[in-house]
């Protein structure tokens, strides 16, 4: 093999060890990045959560909503809103806010919130009352936590179920 040949040869060997090195870098980096983000996301899922414990009717065409808040993280967190559709025994009774501002401390804590049924849904409320000895009350929404210790705000879900025995 003459010196031309031998130094193509060699450069080409070499610009594929180099470009091999570099994908493996590359999906080397990507994989950790995913695998990180998913066991982040898991670890998310696991560490906190918002729970219907109880539902309460008040003589005042109002419900009292029990909700548990578990927080895991090694910070208190605040509820900044929360928005709320609720179902009694599948029928629609509306869209709620609730704007109160509640410390939550590490661990679970229960709160409960007063909802004052719209009178366009207290007729709805008063037949279903009146003709179930059992409800089942159903919470579609969201709330939105601050962690101030940490500067975050943490959108949740809540979807959740309970039968009023």
């Amino acid at each position: 093999m003459d010196q031309k040949t031998r130094k193509i040869v060699l450069t080409v060997v070499v610009g594929i060890f180099a470009l091999v090195c570099l994908l493996d870098m590359c999906l080397t980096y990507f994989s950790y990045s995913t695998v990180f983000n998913t066991l982040e996301e898991a670890e998310a899922a696991t560490m906190r959560g918002i729970k219907l414990v109880r539902v309460e009717i008040t003589e005042d065409n109002a419900v009292l909503i029990t909700l548990r808040f578990t927080v895991v993280y090694d910070t208190d967190a605040v509820t900044q809103k929360i928005l709320l559709n609720i179902y009694a025994n599948g029928e629609y009774l509306g869209n709620y806010s609730i704007n109160e501002r509640v410390a939550l401390k590490q661990g679970d804590t229960d709160v409960i919130f007063k909802v004052v049924i719209s009178p366009y849904y207290v007729p709805k409320l008063k037949e279903i009352t009146e003709s179930s000895q059992h409800i089942e009350w159903h919470i579609k929404g969201g709330a939105v936590l601050e962690y101030p210790s940490r500067g975050d705000t943490i959108p949740e879900e809540i979807d959740e179920t309970w039968v009023m025995p």
